[in-house]
């Protein structure tokens, strides 16, 4: 698993001239008019020759990219939308909506999914792009990924909320 962060852009207009500058790439979330921050993420340094640029409106953390271990899919989470690239061809090949807005994601490799946490819960999604469990919570100030669970601590809440990866079930 491989992280990457944003170059942020003052314009539309400076990041497709970056994004020119490559022989692959792609853009995602162009045609929204809400967008007020833009950025690039340029895959060179992973040996994948290409870039991913991304238009946002600026809500809730940077946005992040990770790569799967085979280099062959990226996952870009922003505002309150994942998306997942396949690099092969350099396009998306589906974006899901969140409850909330997008925070970090954690790679659960035994089942090839990725574990996604955002502003009010967590999903586990598959390669494919469906949801194999979601669980909604009151909005998550912190998260911690322990192998065979997820913790989510809460606002208002003392105790942690542990989700089981496997299951989608909540322990307590």
């Amino acid at each position: 698993m491989k992280i990457l962060q944003p170059r942020e852009w003052t314009s539309l207009a400076e990041l497709e001239e970056e994004l020119r500058k490559h022989k692959n790439f792609v853009r995602l979330h162009f045609n929204h008019e809400g967008s007020r921050k833009f950025y690039s993420m340029n895959l060179d340094e992973f040996g994948i020759s290409g870039s991913i640029g991304l238009c946002s409106a600026g809500h809730g953390p940077l946005p992040s990219l990770l790569l799967d271990i085979d280099g062959s899919c990226a996952w870009v989470g922003s505002d309150t939308e994942i998306y997942c690239i396949d690099l092969d061809k350099f396009m998306q090949r589906f974006s899901i909506e969140l409850t909330g807005v997008f925070f970090l994601f954690y790679k659960y490799e035994s089942c090839n999914c990725l574990l996604v946490v955002h502003e009010l819960g967590a999903l586990c999604v598959d390669i494919n792009g469906s949801v194999v469990w979601s669980v909604d919570t009151d909005v998550v100030e912190d998260a911690t990924y322990t192998g065979d669970s997820l913790k989510l601590k809460t606002m208002g809440d003392p105790s942690e909320l542990v989700i089981d990866v496997v299951s989608g079930l909540v322990r307590t």
